[in-house]
């Protein structure tokens, strides 16, 4: 009666506890699938978001293993407009002037180096432009901008006189080099420049390359 007794509590003890383990791996399997599904809805928001949005839309995006973010945006307004920035997170692009035609689009590659351990990426997206009639308008979101990313990245540097530079740090050479206005530079009275795209601008004005000198002559400190 009593090695019964044993027997059948045992027996019930590992039936109980294949339930339990059974529970456990189903619960991981749901919150897995979950986390994946919360990923791919949200990139799916963005993207119906944003191809909708007026002036400019992201009718195409992706990251590349470089950190490289390319996208292209499409003008849906009725007039042509000209793109001065984009912001991306905390960081400001500089794009000089790209006009776009009503209709038209143009295509954008920043040095964002973004990078997500679970490849993916979300972040806040804003655009300066000029239209015919007013300067610097800024164009926002009410939906953060999100893209599948690399889960790593290898870092690229910023070359001298390139744009997309957040600190000195991104910059390929350190060495008497600042990032001014999103730029790569020399400043100016530094020397080190071979061309008059290496010198740092201030304002509207920008300093030339004087025999390897970025010239005194410009504004600037």
């Amino acid at each position: 009666m009593g090695l019964s007794f044993r027997g059948q509590t045992s027996t019930e003890y590992v039936i109980l506890l294949a339930v339990v383990l059974m529970v456990a791996l189903a619960s991981t399997t749901l919150l897995t699938w979950n986390a994946g599904l919360s990923k791919d809805a949200k990139i799916r928001q963005s993207e119906a978001y944003w191809r909708s949005t007026q002036p400019f839309a992201i009718v195409g995006a992706s990251a590349g293993s470089n950190g490289t973010l390319s996208l292209k945006i499409q003008n849906n307004a009725a007039e042509s407009l000209v793109l001065k920035t984009i912001s991306l997170g905390n960081a400001s692009y500089s794009l000089g002037s790209i006009y776009v035609s009503p209709g038209g689009s143009a295509t954008v590659s920043l040095s964002a180096n973004i990078s997500s351990g679970s490849g993916y990426y979300e972040g806040n997206v804003s655009f300066t432009y000029n239209s015919a009639s007013f300067s610097n308008l800024v164009q926002g979101g009410n939906r953060n901008f999100a893209v599948n990313a690399p889960t790593s990245i290898t870092q690229v540097c910023i070359a001298l006189g390139s744009s997309g530079c957040s600190v000195v740090g991104d910059c390929c050479t350190a060495t008497n080099v600042s990032c001014s206005s999103s730029k790569c530079c020399i400043p100016n009275r530094v020397g080190g420049c071979t061309a008059a795209t290496d010198c740092c601008c201030y304002g509207d004005i920008c300093c030339s390359c004087q025999a390897g000198v970025c010239e005194d002559r410009c504004a600037g400190p």
